[in-house]
């Protein structure tokens, strides 16, 4: 499955998803200059970055481990902007009781399915320093 989805990279998308990782005010004025908000997660809430079919199945497997740990959520699927199929933004709502740290949320991410790379993108912003290291662009919503 991994190797597959690395043969499947150029060199140059390779260098450019795992090099490049703006720091979410950088992403907030590339969102902007594209016409896109930047949604963070509150305390309660795990943002899955879902780029595959493979990556949804291991979400579905794996949810109802998460909530044996932690309690039951709600999910919310919304297309990703690129529109291509299994390209998910799902949005994962805790009770207030349940709280993450950063850390929490990349692994907890990682584990439900979350493209790897962000994730790993998410860590080193978060190493460096980067209070917001979790975000997804999202299209605004229409008033």
């Amino acid at each position: 499955m991994v190797d597959n989805e690395i043969k499947s990279l150029t060199d140059s998308e390779m260098d450019e998803e795992f090099y490049v990782r703006m720091s979410h005010e950088d992403a907030e004025m590339h969102a902007k200059k594209m016409g896109y908000i930047v949604v963070y997660p509150d305390k309660h809430t795990l943002q899955i970055d879902i780029d595959s079919e493979q990556q949804y199945k291991i979400f579905k497997a794996r949810r109802t481990g998460v909530t044996n740990w932690y309690s039951s959520f709600t999910v919310i699927e919304a297309p990703s902007l690129s529109g291509k199929p299994f390209r998910l933004h799902l949005t994962l709502t805790f009770s207030n009781t349940v709280e993450f740290t950063s850390a929490d949320r990349i692994i907890l991410q990682l584990y439900l399915g979350s493209d790897p790379v962000r994730e790993f993108l998410s860590l080193q912003a978060l190493r460096a320093g980067d209070e917001l290291p979790t975000l997804f662009f999202e299209l605004p919503t229409k008033k």
